[in-house]
């Protein structure tokens, strides 16, 4: 009886906290987990890094071939981003192509490298042979200002990240 109730409350924990997709956390985990580690890190004064990661004209990819194919890119995509990352780090899907990743006690330059390694491996991962899709890319915009709230963190992420989109793409902005 109780095995059964365990496993009935983890499934349930696992449709809660993960994207069914991607298999990583969700959006509102993910930011559940920003806020809850912001106000950790600004009282023990540790640094706090985020990065938000949008794949490069995702919909071009859906349009060519077909949303079916788009779903492996997703699936494949999240999956090279979560090899890159350390145990303690987080990485949500926050919405379509968009992905924020989470990394506590890392600075703004650290995190940045870890993003730019990420965009190397995706940038050198095989897409035509493994998936039948010519390339993929991203963009991404890291910042580490703990004087703002969740909300404004990824917005500053976000602004960064339209920033690399505007300046050509398939690159990382911040982390200065």
């Amino acid at each position: 009886m109780i095995s059964k109730i365990l496993n009935v409350f983890s499934d349930f924990k696992i449709k809660v906290e993960f994207d069914s997709l991607t298999k990583v956390y969700n959006k509102q985990f993910i930011i559940s987990k920003l806020n809850e580690l912001l106000k950790m890190h600004r009282r023990q004064k540790l640094p706090l890094s985020i990065a938000m990661i949008d794949i490069d004209d995702f919909k071009k990819i859906n349009d060519t071939y077909g949303h079916i194919k788009g779903d492996e890119v997703l699936k494949q995509f999240s999956k090279l981003i979560k090899e890159g990352l350390r145990e303690s780090d987080y990485l949500g899907r926050y919405g379509g192509e968009e992905f924020l990743v989470i990394f506590p006690a890392t600075s703004c330059f650290d995190a940045k490298k870890v993003i730019e390694r990420i965009l190397d491996k995706v940038n050198m991962y095989n897409w035509k042979e493994e998936l039948g899709i010519e390339k993929v890319t991203f963009s991404a915009g890291v910042c580490c200002d703990l004087s703002k709230t969740a909300l404004g963190l990824i917005n500053m992420a976000d602004e960064k990240l339209y920033r690399a989109k505007k300046n050509g793409k398939n690159q990382v902005v911040g982390g200065e």
